[in-house]
């Protein structure tokens, strides 16, 4: 018994020290506090609303996201999908491109863009969102009838968790699956988010073959799609702060030339509210103002940091 005891020790701390081979794998100091997402699909899940919400306000408001994001879509889709038919007959073969280039005209069931623009719209979105739906219609007009609409990825009902036919289907933020995993439909918000004036909750159930969800799969059963700004999204916003803190100081130092030390001590440093010591300042400050200073009294500025924004956005790119 104690021979097998022993045997087991040995077994289980040859285990730990392979264990401890793997630096990535320890926990000393420098791993203190570090992050870690135990399951990749359930973090996706949960992360991707908020990660979305502040990659669109980011790309709306940050020209560095703003010129990346439009990079990607130039890269990936260009100037559209152009296919070209390889028909023998000459007359055939013109007679097919030019049904094709009368039907990208009216392709947007929004009537927003052309098939071209609708494909950089669908890019963007997948981008930017982490994931876009389009679903076919035959609203079109007599002759060419088929039409594609999309949805915006927050139409897709992100909240609808459910569990369907005793346990048979499920429905994960608003994908719905049967019991074999597939995906089966999609529970669709009836009012887009823009016109949803009431707030209504009421969705519809489209069924996948009906629905085609745009996505960069990044995991074994990966539901919904994940902004591709996700890894760069809280660097970004930190350098957009800093350079709009660096920008605003660079203005402010501008605006002041120097200061006039008064002698005879009767004159006040800055026009202020005499009940407030003269701490509220109520004049303005224009470039090349020239402040004057009561005797005995100094201004100490901190230093100008010698790396403008411009230098730090070049190094950041």
């Amino acid at each position: 018994m104690a021979g097998a005891l022993t045997q087991f020790g040995r077994r289980f701390r040859a285990g730990v020290l392979a264990f401890r081979s793997y630096e990535a794998a320890g926990t000393g100091r420098r791993w203190r506090g570090a992050s870690e997402i135990p399951h990749q699909g359930a973090a996706m899940t949960a992360a991707r609303g908020p990660i979305g919400r502040r990659a669109r306000a980011l790309v709306a408001n940050n020209s560095l996201a703003a010129s990346g994001v439009e990079a990607w879509v130039s890269n990936i889709v260009g100037a559209g999908i152009k296919p070209q038919s390889q028909h023998p007959d000459p007359a055939v073969r013109g007679a097919i491109i030019a049904a094709w280039d009368r039907w990208t005209d009216q392709a947007d069931a929004d009537g927003l863009a052309d098939f071209y623009g609708l494909t950089a719209m669908v890019v963007r979105r997948m981008v930017v969102d982490g994931d876009v739906f389009a679903a076919p219609t035959l609203d079109g007009a007599e002759g060419n009838p088929l039409r594609d609409r999309l949805f915006d990825a927050e139409q897709v009902d992100p909240l609808r968790f459910q569990v369907l036919n005793n346990h048979t289907g499920r429905v994960v933020a608003g994908v719905e699956f049967d019991d074999r995993g597939r995906r089966v439909a999609y529970h669709v918000y009836k009012e887009r988010p823009e016109f949803n004036f009431w707030g209504s909750l009421a969705t519809v159930r489209i069924p996948a073959d009906h629905m085609l969800q745009v996505f960069k799969p990044e995991a074994p059963g990966q539901v919904r799609g994940l902004s591709w700004l996700a890894p760069i999204l809280l660097s970004l916003s930190d350098f957009d702060q800093l350079a709009d803190a660096q920008l605003m100081r660079q203005k402010i130092a501008a605006l002041l030339t120097g200061f006039i030390i008064n002698e005879s001590g009767d004159a006040s440093p800055f026009a202020g509210d005499p009940s407030a010591d003269g701490s509220a300042i109520d004049s303005g400050l224009e470039p090349g103002t020239l402040k004057v200073l009561s005797a005995g009294q100094d201004v100490k500025c901190s230093a100008t940091p010698r790396r403008s924004a411009r230098k730090a956005s070049t190094s950041f790119g």
